[in-house]
């Protein structure tokens, strides 16, 4: 009787894992060494292990499974590949990685059986895979000269224009500079304001709420002292300070922190990947994950194979930018962890504080007066939203503030 043929199982999806298992154990002569969640853990597992086949997902945290393939061949050699994805996307670059066969989830399990049957024949036959898709007809081409004759037309036309009023081109300066300036003036305003909400002594810009739990008329969000505003409130629904500027009245009031998944769509940024995910990693708050949604083709790689090794950060990369930064966050959404009751998305270049959680949560679970002394509590009740319509809360980043 020949030994049996020993697979390992790689893919992020528990669900995938389990179905692939469950596909297996109906097979006498397939014997089941072990299933992993992504590329690191399918490296160690093929090392200890030297399965004959791997059935591999491509789409992984930190590394897909092209790369994993290459890896794992390297070492190797003799151990078989074949891709179980869901798609044939990637197909090309399995093969050209040392995959033996490219199946399509859902779709080719009947060739995936044949071919595990293949594999454990005394002599092995070439695996059949997945076909070439068929290429999509490229749409007509503009006759090349047609669009210089174009381009060429529309520089005549302007051209004229300039040379038959004199004083055109001194108007679109003009206008130009008009509109530079307002956009400029955009950013000292939006300065000012924030200098002036950050000091201060008084009653002016942000007011405060009076004993019967309305708001009064004279400001906006809480009462500041001479120090930075910090959000909180106390027994008499106003709000004080102590010196901090971060928005904390959810986090006084809030006894279980709600699950934070932090998103991350990256695209080679070497440069300040580590910057960033230090400062995700250290916030004030403990219940959150961070998931780095990248499609990075430069050192970026290397760089989170660290991070990637940090109990709260997750590397989801993919091979190809298709479908760009949406595609690559709605990928994330799959495999985020279910508990997640709030989603961030933080940009590459943004440096997030400390408090950057709280500050958001307070948005949502702002203090609603209930009682008749403006106390923010509600005698103890468990929070509520403080409008059911705020769906998403959008920060503005200045790049200035960012600390290198």
């Amino acid at each position: 009787m020949s030994r049996p043929l020993r697979v390992l199982i790689v893919d992020d999806s528990q669900a995938c894992r389990q179905e692939l298992a469950g596909l297996l154990s109906s097979e006498p002569h397939i014997q089941l060494v072990g299933m992993a969640k992504h590329g690191l853990e399918a490296m160690t597992l093929a090392r200890r292990h030297k399965p004959d086949v791997i059935l591999l997902d491509q789409n992984m945290p930190v590394f897909p499974g092209v790369e994993v393939a290459r890896r794992i061949k390297s070492v190797l050699p003799k151990t078989r590949v074949f891709f179980v994805a869901a798609d044939s996307e990637a197909r090309e670059q399995a093969m050209a990685a040392g995959a033996e066969a490219f199946f399509v989830k859902g779709v080719d399990t009947v060739e995936l059986l044949e071919a595990l049957r293949e594999a454990h024949s005394p002599r092995p036959t070439a695996i059949r895979s997945l076909k070439h898709p068929r290429k999509k007809k490229a749409p007509p081409k503009i006759v090349p000269w047609l669009g210089a004759a174009l381009r060429f037309s529309a520089i005549a036309l302007l051209a004229g224009i300039l040379l038959s009023r004199g004083k055109l081109l001194t108007y679109i300066a003009l206008l130009s500079g008009i509109l530079f300036f307002v956009y400029a003036m955009k950013y000292y305003v939006s300065m000012a304001m924030i200098m002036a909400a950050s000091g201060g002594n008084g009653n002016g810009a942000n007011g405060r709420f009076n004993g019967n739990g309305f708001k009064n008329g004279n400001g906006l969000n809480g009462l500041k002292n001479g120090k930075r505003l910090n959000g909180l409130r106390n027994g008499h629904g106003l709000r004080n300070g102590n010196g901090n500027g971060n928005g904390n009245g959810a986090k006084e009031r809030l006894k279980k922190q709600p699950f934070v998944s932090i998103q991350l769509p990256l695209f080679n940024e070497k440069t300040v990947v580590d910057r960033l995910l230090t400062a995700c990693t250290s916030l004030d708050y403990e219940n959150y994950e961070i998931i780095v949604a990248d499609d990075s083709s430069d050192e970026t790689i290397n760089r989170l194979e660290k991070w990637a090794k940090h109990p709260k950060v997750r590397v989801l990369h993919r091979i190809n930018r298709s479908g760009f930064k949406g595609a690559a966050l709605h990928h994330a959404m799959e495999i985020m962890n279910p508990q997640t009751e709030f989603l961030a998305v933080f940009d590459a270049d943004f440096v997030p504080p400390p408090q950057i959680i709280w500050q958001f949560l307070d948005y949502f679970y702002g203090y609603k007066e209930k009682n008749g002394n403006g106390n923010g509590n509600g005698n103890g009740e468990a929070p509520e939203l403080m409008d059911e319509r705020v769906g998403v809360v959008q920060g503005y980043q200045w790049h200035m503030l960012n600390a290198d």
